[in-house]
């Protein structure tokens, strides 16, 4: 549980290191205990603005800044991070101890008072009294509270601003800020030029950009004359209009990737009547008649399969060639060509 370090803590820096017997620890806890039900009990009976009743503690200062101290882990462990700030404050101001101070800092990053619990934090790990094993635990919580305080800045180093009715200070001006709804107000030189209302999530960074002009340029006195203006006459420059891309390029390039997917197509089915031909020779002795002739008949598909795959792969391949010599051919004034293509012709028309 967190707590349980900060409370022996806190007992430790009151009572001491030295042993104790039972009577003695039982003098130090029951005061705790019925100042923790005296502060209980009061803030069941709070007023009904939220504000706790002034709790009755008929202890020493130390004793009811230990019960308050018990009544805030308690508060806090319920998850009432309200009451529990409640209570670590006013063991704070009975008795001051960086260790109570921590579990203020801890109730207010809860709350999402991250300002606050950034500052208290610094102040618990400047603090000599603070003990040496809770320094690492008292660093993560800074560097935590720290990364979600934003930052709201304006960028012109000559800028008021303004957030909440409070100065920011800086060059440029910035001010750190709880996450939530603020009034920020920009002034330059006597002049409100941006008034508004902004939401910052925790860890935001606003920047305020000025884009109003600073110093309007003076009306002229009286108009001054000018001078005639002088027309002058300059030859009219056309850029050259773009070539336009001829087709033929593209034709080229597809009908060379038809070629290739056609070659590489009859070359595997090349292969692949070859390897059932010598499959069928090398099982022709134990194959029936019925047998030999269904593989005869696969083998003439096949062969038929790959005759017809190399014919397009020439027809193709001849159109590919005629494209190409085509493309290179310096080009005319007029040039128009298709390209038509049907299951037993391939033909280039073209007019040059």
């Amino acid at each position: 549980m967190v707590f349980v370090v900060r409370a022996e803590a806190l007992v430790t820096a009151v009572l001491g290191n030295k042993p104790r017997s039972v009577s003695s620890w039982r003098k130090v806890l029951m005061p705790c205990l019925l100042g923790a039900v005296t502060l209980m009990a009061s803030a069941v009976g709070a007023e009904p603005n939220g504000e706790p009743a002034a709790p009755a503690c008929a202890g020493t200062p130390a004793e009811c800044g230990r019960a308050a101290f018990a009544a805030g882990v308690m508060a806090y462990e319920a998850e009432d991070y309200e009451l529990a700030l409640r209570h670590f404050r006013s063991a704070q101001s009975l008795k001051a101890h960086p260790v109570v101070l921590y579990n203020v800092a801890l109730a207010e990053a809860k709350l999402g008072f991250f300002l606050e619990a950034a500052a208290h934090v610094r102040e618990v790990y400047a603090d000599p009294a603070t003990p040496d094993g809770m320094l690492p635990e008292v660093s993560a919580l800074r560097d935590q509270v720290e990364a979600k305080v934003a930052l709201i800045t304006v960028e012109d180093s000559e800028a008021v601003l303004t957030v909440d009715g409070e100065r920011a200070d800086g060059d440029p001006p910035s001010a750190r800020v709880n996450p939530g709804a603020h009034r920020i107000r920009v002034e330059i030189d006597g002049e409100i030029v941006s008034e508004r209302e902004a939401v910052v999530v925790p860890g935001e960074r606003l920047r305020l950009a000025i884009t109003a002009p600073r110093h309007p340029p003076p009306a002229p006195a009286s108009p001054t004359p000018r001078p005639p203006a002088v027309v002058t006459a300059e030859p009219e420059v056309r850029a050259a209009a773009p070539r336009p891309r001829s087709p033929l390029r593209s034709w080229v390039l597809v009908s060379g990737g038809a070629t290739a997917g056609l070659g590489v197509a009859s070359l595997a089915s090349g292969l692949d009547t070859r390897r059932a031909f010598r499959e069928f020779e090398g099982d022709v002795s134990g194959l029936t008649e019925a047998e030999r002739q269904d593989r005869v008949e696969d083998g003439e598909r096949r062969e038929l399969r790959t005759n017809v795959l190399l014919g397009l792969t020439g027809v193709v391949a001849l159109t590919t060639g005629v494209l190409v010599v085509v493309s290179l051919r310096p080009r005319a004034r007029t040039q128009r060509m298709s390209l038509l293509i049907s299951p037993g012709m391939a033909a280039v028309m073209g007019r040059f």
